[in-house]
């Protein structure tokens, strides 16, 4: 799979390969949160804004 970004000159692929296959979607499921999680911490998420008015 191939995502793509950006524009002209500045176009960008990221290509990914979906492995491995799961014998069902819970452990794919499984297998998707821990990766999401950690690549969200690696990323350093951004801190939430507040919705509280002064």
């Amino acid at each position: 799979m191939s995502i793509r970004s950006g524009r002209g000159s500045m176009t960008h692929d990221r290509v990914m390969r979906l492995q491995p296959v799961f014998g069902n979607r819970d452990d794919a499921a499984r297998h998707a949160t821990e990766h999401g999680l950690a690549w969200i911490d690696a990323a350093g998420a951004a801190p939430m804004p507040s919705l509280a008015t002064p």
